[in-house]
């Protein structure tokens, strides 16, 4: 259940509940697609919407071990999440202003339960925690291909590109090569058109 950040009070008693020092992030997210989740806001900001950004923190001192916390609608490709993420964010109008120059539509966050550490290392690639578009494009950063309930990511690493597949929650992934890629598109070519 995501509990919305509607005032300076809301965030102050995050904050507090939070020991930030002895929390750190775990995985992070960034995209463009709203989620059904995200809370309903009609308000245009005075700037230009470029991001959400997820970000999952082992916490100390939460309601559970991780907390999962969204700047939804951001004017930034990058956050500081380094350091507390709570820490010196104002309600400015109908918006929040992260720094002098970051800003966002609206806040939001969760409690997860992730059974170990190397799930939260996935935690965003779990089917259902991000609704991410069907077959989208490169240029979102990922490719999605739904099959059933089912879920095949593409993705680029550096300079390898890794295949992941989320199959009943579970996930399975495999970096591979310049070469290698060259290789599955061939034999995936010539699959594809035998007769």
């Amino acid at each position: 259940m995501n509990t919305i950040i509607k005032t300076s009070t809301d965030l102050e008693t995050l904050h507090n509940k939070i020991c930030w020092d002895d929390s750190e992030l775990i995985n992070c997210y960034m995209g463009k697609s709203p989620q059904s989740y995200y809370p309903e806001n009609d308000y245009i900001p005075p700037f230009p919407v470029l991001q959400n950004h997820h970000l999952l923190y082992r916490v100390c001192c939460g309601e559970k071990e991780y907390l999962d916390l969204i700047f939804i609608g951001c004017n930034t490709t990058s956050i500081n999440a380094g350091m507390c993420p709570t820490v010196d964010i104002k309600k400015v109008d109908n918006y929040w202003q992260l720094s002098d120059k970051i800003y966002c539509k609206d806040i939001i966050y969760k409690y997860v339960d992730i059974p170990d550490f190397d799930d939260a290392l996935n935690y965003y690639r779990v089917a259902g925690v991000i609704e991410y578009r069907n077959n989208s494009k490169i240029k979102d950063g990922y490719n999605h291909i739904k099959i059933g309930s089912d879920s095949l990511f593409i993705e680029k690493q550096e300079d390898q590109v890794e295949l992941s597949i989320s199959k009943n929650g579970a996930l399975s992934s495999v970096l591979l090569s310049h070469d290698q890629i060259i290789n599955l598109s061939e034999t995936l070519h010539q699959l594809t058109n035998q007769s």
